[in-house]
Formats: structure tokens, sequence, C-alpha cells
């Protein structure tokens, strides 16, 4: 089960697989990060692959990596 202080702020990408988890009772992993534009906090599932998402306070879009060691890595994304 998840909070729902954490499903707020899992980014809109997620959101709806998320829901779908709970839903189907499945567990769900989520790792938090910190934004580079605003200093606030936001929610990813845990993929260990390199996922587009935006930030679900300021919407500046991010690529985000999770690591099987914990470590999380944010980049920013600049649009053409």
């Amino acid at each position: 089960m998840i909070s729902p202080l954490v499903m707020k702020y899992i980014v809109p990408e997620q959101r709806n697989e998320a829901e779908k988890r709970v839903l189907n009772g499945e567990k769900v992993i989520v790792t938090s990060g910190e934004c580079i534009n605003c200093p606030r906090q936001y929610y990813v599932l845990e993929k260990f692959e390199i996922v587009k998402v935006s930030c679900p306070h300021c919407g500046i879009e991010l690529k985000i990596r999770c690591y099987k060691n914990g470590n999380i890595k944010i980049e920013r994304v600049f649009s053409k």
C-alpha cells in the first residue's frame, strides 16, 4: 500500500501505472528524488532503466536513472 501523500507526488507519467499496481494488490516500490529546479521531492517507480519524466511541482523535464544500489542519477532535458 502507498500513502496518499506519496501517491500525490509520483511523477505524472507513472501515476496511472502506480494506481493500477495498487488496485491489483501488487507491491509498488518508489524512489524519492529531489528536483534540480525546485528543491522539492518527487517519487518515481523504481525501474532500472532511463526514464523521461516531469517534476509534479514545477513541470521541468528530467531524465532519471535508478541504480540497484539505491543511487539515482538526475539530468535535465533541454528541448531544442
